[in-house]
């Protein structure tokens, strides 16, 4: 597979994401550093820094592509970002999940990416993403029975898996 640039809009539908993510529950968060002996610094998304942390993820994405091809070139990352806020619709979580996948298979190919701001930002947003998926909150934070894991209506039903 090839990698590529992402589009403006698919950075876009990340940061929009991450804003409605925070509505009613305070900032979009995320964190880099490590635990053992390093610092932990807290980073947050405002409308005020949707342009900054947008270009920080199109400029690593665009890193990235640059490291897979051998540092040609890949075309110049827009600056200054501007995030189109106002045109970002409700969110789905799937769509969001699929999109943030989407852009970290094209931006995880530089030794820097496990230890970037941008995989903790999508890291973060993808925790988020999943406390959204229909049936979340329904679902029991723990299980002491293997039904409770079972799809709804399918509980009594035999896996391939216990044959």
């Amino acid at each position: 597979m090839s990698a590529y640039v992402v589009q403006k809009t698919h950075i876009d539908a990340l940061i929009g994401a991450a804003l409605q993510a925070s509505i009613g529950h305070g900032a979009f968060r995320w964190y880099t550093g490590t635990r053992a002996g390093g610092d932990i610094l807290a980073h947050e998304l405002t409308d005020l820094n949707a342009d900054e942390t947008g270009a920080m993820l199109w400029e690593e994405n665009r890193r990235s592509v640059a490291f897979r091809y051998n540092g040609e070139a890949v075309g110049a990352v827009i600056v200054p970002f501007v995030h189109a806020i106002a045109h970002v619709p409700p969110i789905d979580p799937v769509r969001v999940l699929k999109a943030i996948r989407g852009y970290e298979y094209q931006t995880c190919e530089h030794p820097e990416w496990e230890s970037s701001s941008a995989k903790a930002f999508c890291d973060s947003l993808t925790a988020h993403m999943v406390t959204k998926l229909r049936g979340y909150d329904d679902a029991k934070w723990e299980v002491t029975h293997l039904s409770q894991i079972a799809v709804k209506g399918m509980e009594n039903a035999v896996s391939i898996f216990s044959l």
